[in-house]
């Protein structure tokens, strides 16, 4: 009795089938949905430890990542676009540069309802790579007021290191009074944020 052949219906293809980048890069192009959201679970726990380890929290992490995969699907559809190194370090560019962006627009917005006395704390609004361990925090301060030059360098190491008040600094460093010692510790701070940024892109 002749065998009877049996039916072969239509399946989605299996994550095996997207073996490399290339074919994945390919998939996307060709409108296959199931490959973006292969590669979108397969990325997300790495990208997911990225985002925390550099300070962020749980609600942070769907946020960033939608937003990198966005951009990561876009830039695919273009006819120019080439890849140059793994998606994976693709996808981890996209999303670090998303959260350091986060990070200024946090930083800004904190900046501006700061009162006169809560100046007094924009240390921990200026650099927050890992809020919760203080001596990383510290440290990456300290190396970037190190980079800067005088009187930002000296100014800055009174008052984060020595613990020396606004008067005090006025006084030593020929200030007029606190309150322009104060100003001019703002400016310093602005230059010490762009320092402090270039510690947490290394």
């Amino acid at each position: 009795m002749p065998t009877r052949e049996k039916s072969i219906s239509p399946e989605m293809p299996s994550s095996s089938a997207y073996t490399n980048d290339e074919a994945i890069i390919l998939a996307i192009r060709t409108g296959d949905r199931q490959a973006f959201k292969h590669l979108y679970k397969s990325k997300y726990l790495l990208k997911k430890k990225m985002i925390l380890s550099k300070g962020g929290k749980e609600e942070d992490v769907k946020d960033i990542y939608q937003e990198t995969m966005s951009a990561f699907y876009k830039n695919v559809k273009k006819t120019t676009f080439h890849l140059s190194s793994s998606i994976s370090t693709y996808l981890y560019s996209i999303a670090k540069n998303h959260w350091l962006k986060e990070i200024d627009r946090r930083m800004k917005r904190k900046e501006d309802s700061l009162s006169d006395k809560e100046h007094q704390l924009i240390d921990d609004t200026v650099i927050n790579i890992e809020p919760t361990e203080e001596e990383i925090r510290l440290r990456a301060i300290k190396v970037a007021i190190e980079k800067l030059k005088d009187p930002c360098r000296t100014l800055l190491t009174k008052y984060y290191f020595e613990k020396k008040s606004m008067q005090e600094i006025a006084d030593e460093m020929g200030y007029k009074s606190a309150k322009v010692a104060k100003g001019a510790k703002y400016k310093c701070m602005e230059r010490l944020k762009k320092a402090a940024f270039k510690e947490m892109k290394k």
